[in-house]
């Protein structure tokens, strides 16, 4: 494992608004699609419904959307709005999901630390993403398109904002030891290399 900073920009950023991603095993089609579906208001509900004690320990919407309480993707898209009107921006137009009094002692804490929405200008921004703990192989790819597809629909569309670039980090990017020889085999459209 390692730290690492990922930058896409460019058609990366087209091809992942379409839903499409440059690796991956076995995480694309339907499998996608229901993975996206976790980033939505409807499925929050069908969560939130669901007994306790049969609920995944975290999904990053309940987290996102209801942190504490709090809708963190309609601060959020108000604060960008506001950013759009005054021409003043600002780095606090971000979300959190980390629940200390939970997720320090959890054995299955969340990933995603925070995302911060920077406004570049003329309805462009930065999208930052923070990682504690990420599998390059099966996650990454299909975290950019659930989350990027989650920001298109609550933040960025209301506002008519589009991502510029993504700046991805990871305190802990890996891939796992039953995933080595896949991950041996994929080979990178070449077009990525310079996205």
């Amino acid at each position: 494992d390692s730290c690492q900073l990922i930058e896409l920009t460019g058609n990366a950023l087209e091809q992942i608004k379409d839903g499409w991603v440059p690796i991956d095993f076995n995480f694309s089609g339907k499998r996608l699609q229901e993975y996206c579906r976790k980033f939505t208001r409807e499925h929050l509900v069908e969560y939130n419904s669901m007994p306790e004690d049969t609920r995944a320990t975290y999904i990053y919407f309940d987290r996102i959307a209801n942190y504490h309480g709090v809708d963190q993707c309609k601060i959020m898209k108000e604060e960008l709005q506001a950013q759009i009107d005054s021409g003043i921006v600002s780095n606090r137009t971000r979300a959190i999901t980390w629940m200390p009094e939970k997720d320090a002692t959890s054995t299955e804490p969340p990933c995603l630390q925070s995302l911060q929405i920077r406004y570049v200008d003329d309805g462009l921004v930065d999208l930052h993403l923070s990682w504690r703990s990420r599998d390059l192989a099966k996650a990454l790819p299909a975290n950019l398109v659930a989350i990027s597809d989650m920001l298109y629909r609550e933040v960025l569309d209301p506002c008519n904002c589009k991502i510029a670039r993504i700046v991805d980090f990871s305190d802990s990017l890996h891939i796992y030891d039953a995933d080595i020889e896949d991950a041996k085999k994929v080979r990178v459209n070449p077009m990525y290399r310079n996205h």
